[in-house]
Formats: structure tokens, C-alpha cells, sequence
């Protein structure tokens, strides 16, 4: 065996670095090496262009660590201003876009492309009414990208139950860039949101298919798969949006999981993950109704009683935490604490099977003001808030000052804040 000499062996004090560390850390070396000398060969605007390029791919987070340093190596205060404001308009963070705007007209942007920037984030809010007839003019704007105006107004539409217009947007934008994985994800987000769940699953494929980092489309389409009743093709995508780092749906996607494992029989693995998320965020009414769901599938009935009931005093005008509560108790022989509970859940079975009637009649008369506000106290009866602030805001684009609708979205938004 051949003898180390005093160069191999290490000094005194310190240790010798075990091989694949050295590795790992040669490894570190050239990632660090190729990302200084992409941004050399881009030139001083390196961080700008990255900048760019991550608000292209709709990685907002990265694109404002970008920016950061954009700001630090001289770029032009008010362009990051403007920036940062699409940054925080991809977020849906609306008041840090209000913030960087007003910065922008201190820091000299002018009037007018603040004011384009303003029509996008009325958009993307479902201020239809503002930003609507300014369409046409900004997607023929040099400064804003055709993309960045089609997702804020499709998104406005969606928000106002025009889901129509959005689509008619969204095959537009297509036509104009096959390969934006934002207007495939739109896509499949009108298709969901009139229940075409097949449709939905096409183009949330295809928006993986084309941008496999992006959580939100690994979610969309696991839920668009479990409401196709393929759970076992959901679950996949349900962990691994669940066990993604830094993932702000983590426990939306979490419950996504657990549904699709107790469908497939794994109660064990469902009462997991959802003691998990309720021990964190005891709020959480839908987690407390499925947990209790799964308690009732191993026949622990006291347990789903008490998991059902913290779920109905959360949100006691949900009709399935209603429904599952009122059969768990008649099945225990509780009969009169079930009774009120089951009356609840068929009066709401036939308001909601009225909904569904008047949603095709609004499709069909799309300007019939009353039926519009009628399947929007219909949803906000049976705590659908997304959706009763939709159908009223659409109330309002055809009839400004009903006061019912204003009432409703104060109410709805106040109540949304505090949560």
C-alpha cells in the first residue's frame, strides 16, 4: 500500500473533506460558476433579464428576488416599480400592486402607462365595469405583453360568471402563443368552473406538459381528476403539489390527497393527513367534514360526530358537512339531533338543483338582471363565496346601482378579509 505523504494528509486542524462532499462542493462551485457567466454574457442588464424572463414563466416570487437585485445593480427605479407591480399582479397581491404604482408616479413613470397598469389590475379584481372597454387598447400596447393583458382580462371575466367571454379570449391567445402554459391553465379553469371536468383535464395536461414546475396546475389538475372519480390517478399529483417546498396551497393540495386516498379505501392515511392540517389550522371547516368522513368509513362514529359538528358550527350553511352530519347521527340512533340537519339538506338540494336551472337560463339570456341575482343569494345561502361574488359583480356590469349586489360583495369581501 502506498505511503501518504505530508501533502496527502490534511493540515493539522483540519479535517479531511470526505470525497463526495468535495464533489458536492466542485458541483456548487460550477452551478454558481454558470450562473455568474450567464450573467456576464447577458451584460450589466443580467438581473433585468432574468427578471424578465421569470415574470414571462409567471414565477412572480423569483422574478421579485430578481428585481432586488436588478434595483441594486442600477437599474431604473421607476421601471422596477412598474415591474414589481406585475410581479404582485401575477400574486393577486392587489395592495403591493397599489403601492408599487403610486411609487411609479413619484419616481416619474407617466400617467399613461401607470394607467395601462391600473386597467390590468382592474381586470384581474373582476372590475369589469373600469376595465372593459380598454381591452382593445391594451392589446395593441407596446409596453405590456399581449399575454399579460389576455390573463388579467380572462381572469376578469371569470370573476364577473362570463366564462364564454373568457374562453373566446383565452383561443385567441392561443392562436397568437401556442405555447403559453398560462393560457392552457386559464383554459382549463373556465372548463372547471362549468363543471366540463374532462375538458379541464386537457388543458391542465397540456399546461403541465409545457410548464411541469408550476404547483397550481399540478393542483387544478388533481382536483379536476378526482371530480372525474379517478382518484387513483389524482393522488399523485395531489403529494406531490402537497409535499412541494414552499408551496403556498400545500393543504389545499394535502385534503386533495386525503379524498383521494379514502376514496380508494386508505382511511388510515386520509385521518393522517387531515389531523395533520387540523392540528395546525383548526379553521379549516371542509378539513374537519372530510376527516370526519374518514372516522366514519373505520366505524368510529363518535369520533366523525365530533369532527362533523366542529365542521357544521364552522360553516353551518355548507350542505355536504350538513348532509354527512344528520346521516352519521341517524345511523347512530340519534334520530332527533339528525332530523333538523336532514331537513336542511333537502330544502338545499332543491335550491340548489334550482340553481343549476337558472345558471342554463343566464347562459341563454345572459342579461336578465334578476335571474343573475337570484343564483347569487342562492350561492352566498350556501356559503359559496367565490361564486356569489362572481354572479354579483356580473349583476352590476348590467345594472350599476343595484344595491343588493353592492351589499352582498361588502358583506362577502369584509367577511373574506377577516378570514
Amino acid at each position: 500500500m502506498a505511503r501518504k505523504t505530508a501533502r496527502d494528509k490534511p493540515q493539522s486542524g483540519s479535517p479531511e473533506v470526505p470525497v463526495a462532499h468535495r464533489r458536492g462542493s466542485r458541483r456548487r462551485w460550477w452551478i454558481a460558476a454558470s450562473i455568474t457567466l450567464t450573467i456576464g454574457a447577458v451584460g450589466a442588464q443580467g438581473p433585468w433579464w432574468f427578471a424578465n424572463q421569470s415574470l414571462k414563466q409567471r414565477d412572480a416570487n423569483a422574478a421579485l428576488g430578481w428585481l432586488n437585485w436588478a434595483e441594486r445593480c442600477g437599474t431604473d427605479k421607476g421601471t422596477i416599480a412598474i415591474a414589481r407591480n406585475r410581479a404582485f399582479l401575477q400574486l393577486g397581491q392587489f395592495e403591493e400592486v397599489r403601492e408599487q404604482l403610486l411609487l411609479a408616479n413619484t419616481l416619474g413613470v407617466s400617467r399613461e402607462r401607470i394607467q395601462r397598469e391600473e386597467w390590468l389590475a382592474f381586470a384581474q379584481s373582476g372590475q369589469m365595469e373600469i376595465a372593459e372597454p380598454h381591452l382593445s387598447d391594451l392589446l395593441v400596447s407596446q409596453d405590456i405583453p399581449v399575454g399579460e393583458t389576455c390573463a388579467a382580462y380572462a381572469a376578469g371575466f371569470l370573476l364577473t360568471a362570463r366564462p364564454g367571454e373568457a374562453l373566446q379570449l383565452i383561443e385567441a391567445w392561443l392562436k397568437d402563443e401556442p405555447g403559453a402554459h398560462q393560457a392552457y391553465y386559464l383554459r382549463g379553469q373556465t372548463h372547471a368552473s362549468v363543471k366540463q371536468f374532462a375538458a379541464a383535464e386537457e388543458a391542465f395536461q397540456q399546461a403541465l406538459k409545457l410548464a411541469p414546475e408550476r404547483n397550481d396546475v399540478l393542483l387544478a389538475l388533481a382536483e379536476s381528476l378526482l371530480e372525474l372519480q379517478r382518484p387513483e390517478d389524482a393522488q399523485p399529483y395531489f403529494q406531490r403539489a402537497a409535499e412541494a417546498r414552499g408551496f403556498v396551497d400545500a393543504d389545499r393540495a394535502r385534503l386533495g390527497w386525503a379524498r383521494a386516498a379514502r376514496r380508494q379505501g386508505d382511511s388510515a392515511i386520509a385521518e393522517q393527513l387531515l389531523t395533520d392540517i387540523t392540528n395546525r389550522c383548526p379553521e379549516r371547516a371542509e378539513v374537519w367534514e372530510e376527516l370526519g368522513r374518514a372516522q366514519s368509513d373505520r366505524g368510529a362514529t363518535d369520533e366523525a360526530i365530533r369532527s362533523l359538528e366542529q365542521a357544521v358550527a364552522l360553516q353551518p350553511a355548507t350542505v355536504s358537512a350538513r348532509q354527512a352530519l344528520g346521516t352519521t347521527l341517524a345511523a347512530a340512533g340519534r334520530a332527533d339531533a339528525a332530523q333538523p340537519h336532514l331537513d336542511y339538506t333537502a330544502q338545499a338540494l332543491a335550491d340548489l338543483e334550482r340553481l343549476r336551472l337558472l345558471e342554463d337560463s343566464a347562459e341563454k339570456a345572459p342579461r336578465d338582471v334578476e335571474t343573475r341575482w337570484e343564483i347569487a343569494e342562492l350561492y352566498r345561502r350556501y356559503d359559496t363565496p367565490d361564486q356569489a361574488m362572481a354572479w354579483a359583480r356580473s349583476v352590476l356590469l348590467l345594472e350599476p346601482a343595484h344595491e343588493g349586489a353592492m351589499q352582498l360583495l361588502a358583506t362577502q369581501g369584509r367577511i373574506l378579509q377577516q378570514e
